[in-house]
């Protein structure tokens, strides 16, 4: 009996075909790759043989796209889209694109959909539906992406080293546009970020960071323009926030906290240079322009302006202050505008958290 070659199989020799110019070839899939029914075969395949290049493509995934191979990229244009289908059972570990224990990977240059309108299902914020994501995955890079319309994040990421997202483009997402959950070595820069539901940059446990700038914006929805969490053990000490524009959050432009138990000295942060505005318009205590507890820090050349509550704030919000105390955030030549003089800067937390002035 002849057995017939499955057109999937067919596509992906055509494309290895196309595309064997040099030592690493790269799987070139256009439109007519696609039928609309759990497309993400076809990329899967493709992805297990070498690099893959999106190229004019619509794809509908039932399934995640998964890159789990060492050096792999995603690549495509912006005429391309991999978009989540109707009523989808994926799960909360599911992503549209899951990069799980693969080395210096890269995403870059296509959009993602996760077709909102059509999964209402499930809610936003609840874990469900996330773009990307990401665990043990060193060296990853996500960059000029078009990552919009889910119940999720745009990138998560658990336990990755040395993780770089920048020049993404990302609004209507459904939680953080970036969380990064106990990494290590993290830059965001340049990004593009229309808050809808949670924060547009968010740490928890992660150090080695710089955050700069990205432009970060609400339109009456959504948290934090950025926001860093530390709880218990483990060190955040090198954070640096600096040359983002943060505006009309709804609640604090920048929200740093910390609780449990940790020395002092594991969490520090350097913000600088930041344009803070309009930002804490909630009728919630975790407004303001920088709002921070559990942290020490120098705070620089900020210009906050126009912020609900006051402009630089020292406040236990949310969760249980650390139980250490002698914290000290120093203030060096921050400007404010359009906030009365007494509200400048507060401190809720005298005795255990101060202020100091450079």
């Amino acid at each position: 009996m002849i057995r017939k070659i499955p057109i999937l199989v067919t596509l992906v020799v055509m494309g290895l075909i196309l595309s064997m110019g040099s030592a690493s070839a790269t799987i070139v899939l256009d439109g007519s790759t696609f039928d609309g029914d759990h497309d993400e075969v076809q990329i899967n395949v493709a992805l297990a043989q070498d690099d893959v290049y999106l190229d004019g493509c619509y794809a509908i995934i039932g399934d995640p796209v998964l890159i789990n191979v060492n050096g792999r990229t995603l690549s495509g244009n912006l005429g391309s889209t991999i978009k989540l289908e109707n009523n989808s059972d994926f799960t909360t570990s599911d992503a549209l694109i899951k990069v799980m224990g693969a080395d210096d990977v890269t995403v870059t240059g296509f959009c993602l959909d996760g077709n909102r309108a059509g999964n209402t299902q499930v809610s936003s914020g609840a874990g469900y539906h996330n773009l990307i994501y990401a665990e043990y995955a060193d060296n990853l890079t996500v960059t000029e992406m078009d990552l919009s319309n889910n119940h999720g994040d745009g990138l998560k990421a658990r336990y990755c080293n040395d993780l770089v997202y920048s020049y993404n483009v990302i609004y209507s997402i459904g939680h953080d546009g970036l969380y990064a959950i106990g990494c290590n070595g993290v830059t965001a820069r340049y990004n593009s970020i229309t808050l809808r539901t949670n924060s547009g940059l968010r740490l928890y446990n992660s150090n080695n960071v710089l955050f700069e700038f990205n432009d970060i914006t609400g339109v009456g929805y959504g948290g934090a323009g950025i926001e860093i969490q530390k709880y218990g053990s483990g060190t955040m000490n090198n954070i640096e926030v600096c040359d983002n524009f943060i505006g009309n959050t709804r609640l604090s432009g920048i929200w740093i906290f910390g609780s449990n138990t940790y020395p002092v000295a594991n969490a520090y942060v350097n913000v600088h240079d930041n344009d803070i505005s309009g930002c804490g318009y909630a009728d919630d205590e975790i407004n303001g322009g920088i709002l921070s507890n559990g942290f020490s820090g120098l705070l620089q050349r900020n210009t906050i302006g126009g912020c609900y509550g006051g402009g630089i704030i020292q406040r236990t919000v949310y969760s249980p202050a650390p139980t250490a105390s002698g914290f000290v955030i120093t203030l060096d030549n921050n400007d404010f505008f359009d906030i009365d003089e007494e509200d400048q800067v507060i401190n809720d937390l005298n005795g255990t958290h101060s202020f100091v002035y450079a």
